[in-house]
C-alpha cells in the first residue's frame, strides 16, 4: 500500500474500476477465517508448544506492522474517501478483531509485550476513559480525583504494551466497580493507592503523585511525634495492602522504601534537634530534688518510661520535660545522677538487652499483683 498516495498508482484502483472491491474484502475475510480454524486445531494437536507459540506471534506481529500502515495510509491515500470507507477501515477493523481472537484463544502464547497498534489502543482508551470519568463524578475526595485525572491524562500521550494495558484496565474496573464504596470511606485516596498495589499499577507519575499527597499529610500533623506516627500509620496500612503478584518493582515496594527513608529522616532529626537544645546544668542551679532510689539501668528506665507514654499511662504533650523530670527525680542501680542527655538518647534508642530486661520486670511485676 505504499503506493496509494498517488492515485494513478494506487494499489486498489483497478478494484475500483472494475467493481470488485467487495469481492476482495470477501476473499480477504475467507483467507483469515481459514487462518483461524488452523490455528485452532494447531492448538488441540500434539505439536510442540513452542511450535504454536511461534505461529501466534508471528500472525500476531504481522496484524500489528499492518495495523500501522493502515493507519499512516490513511491519511495519505488519493482516494481517501473511497480507500478509508471500501477497503482501509474494513481492514482495520478485521485486524483489531484478529488480535482480540488470538489475545483470548491463546492467552499462554500470545506476546502480551508487544505494543497495542494505535487504532485498537483508541478503542480501549475511549472505554477506559468513559469508566474514570464516571468515577471522578461518584467521588469527592479531591487527592482522589487527582489521581485518576493523571491515568486519563497519560491515556492520551503513553504508548502501552498489551501488558500494561491488562494491568491498567483492571485498575480501572476495580476503582469504577468500587467508587461508591470509596466513596464512603474516610480515606478513599489511600484505599485507591491499596487497588493500585493489589493490581500491581505502578507508572512513575502515580507513584510520584502519591508520595507528594503523603509527604502533604505528614506536614499537616501537628508536632513531630505525630508525624511519625503518621508515617507508622501509613506504613501499616501499606503492608497490609494485598498483592495479586508479588514483584521486585512494585508500588509497594516503592512506597515502604520511601516511607522507611522517611521515618529513619524523622527520627534522626527530631533527635539531633532535642540533644542540642539539652541545657547544661547551671552553677547556681537550686538544690537537687530529693531522689528516688531505684534498682534498674538507665536502659530499662528509658525502656519503661517510653511504654507508659506510648500506651498513654503517662500522658504528656512534651517528651523532652518528661525525660528531663525522671533523670532529677530517679536514679539508676549504678549512678546516684541520671543524664538527661542519657535518658534521651536510650528512650529514642531502646537496645535489645534492655528492652528484654525490661520485658522481664513487667512479667515479674504483673506476677506479683494478687488476684
Amino acid at each position: 500500500m505504499s503506493n496509494i498516495k498517488n492515485p494513478d498508482t494506487c494499489t486498489y484502483k483497478t478494484l475500483f474500476e472494475q467493481q470488485q472491491v467487495d469481492q476482495y474484502n470477501i476473499d480477504f475475510l475467507n483467507l483469515y477465517q481459514k487462518v483461524r480454524k488452523e490455528l485452532l486445531k494447531l492448538s488441540t494437536s500434539k505439536c510442540r508448544p513452542k511450535i504454536i507459540k511461534n505461529q501466534i506471534h508471528t500472525y500476531q506481529h504481522y496484524s500489528i506492522n499492518i495495523l500501522g500502515q493502515l493507519q499512516l495510509n490513511a491519511h495519505q491515500c488519493g482516494y481517501k474517501k473511497h480507500c478509508l470507507k471500501h477497503i482501509i477501515i474494513p481492514k482495520i477493523n478485521f485486524h483489531i478483531e484478529f488480535l482480540k481472537f488470538l489475545k483470548e484463544q491463546f492467552p499462554k502464547h500470545f506476546d502480551n509485550n508487544a505494543p497495542i497498534p494505535i487504532s485498537l489502543f483508541k478503542r480501549y482508551r475511549e472505554e477506559c476513559i468513559r469508566l474514570l470519568e464516571k468515577a471522578i463524578n461518584q467521588i469527592n475526595c479531591t487527592p482522589s480525583k487527582k489521581n485518576l485525572q493523571i491515568i486519563i491524562d497519560e491515556l492520551d500521550i503513553k504508548k502501552y504494551t498489551f501488558q500494561e494495558y491488562d494491568i491498567l484496565r483492571n485498575t480501572v474496573n476495580a476503582i469504577h466497580t468500587q467508587a461508591n464504596i470509596l466513596n464512603q470511606e474516610e480515606n478513599s485516596f489511600l484505599q485507591i493507592v491499596k487497588i493500585f498495589i493489589e493490581e500491581n499499577y505502578n507508572p512513575n507519575s502515580i507513584c510520584k503523585f502519591i508520595i507528594g499527597e503523603f509527604t502533604n499529610s505528614i506536614k499537616e500533623s501537628v508536632g513531630k511525634f505525630e508525624m511519625i506516627n503518621h508515617l507508622k500509620y501509613l506504613d501499616k496500612e501499606i503492608s497490609q495492602a494485598k498483592e495479586k503478584k508479588v514483584l521486585q518493582n512494585s508500588l509497594k515496594s516503592s512506597l515502604k522504601n520511601w516511607i522507611k527513608q522517611e521515618l529513619n529522616y524523622y527520627k534522626y532529626s527530631f533527635h539531633v534537634a532535642d540533644s542540642a537544645k539539652i541545657p547544661e546544668r547551671s552553677v547556681q542551679s537550686p538544690p537537687e530534688t530529693i531522689k528516688v532510689k531505684t534498682n534498674i539501668s538507665v536502659g530499662q528506665m528509658a525502656c519503661i518510661l517510653r511504654q507508659m507514654i506510648e500506651t498513654k499511662v503517662i500522658e504528656t504533650d512534651n517528651k523532652k520535660e518528661t525525660i528531663k523530670m525522671f533523670s532529677e527525680v530517679f536514679t539508676s542501680k549504678n549512678s546516684d545522677s541520671i543524664s538527661e542527655k542519657s535518658l534521651t538518647n536510650k528512650f529514642f534508642n531502646i537496645d535489645d538487652k534492655s528492652a528484654e530486661a525490661t520485658k522481664q520486670l513487667f512479667l515479674d511485676l504483673f506476677k506479683s499483683i494478687r488476684n
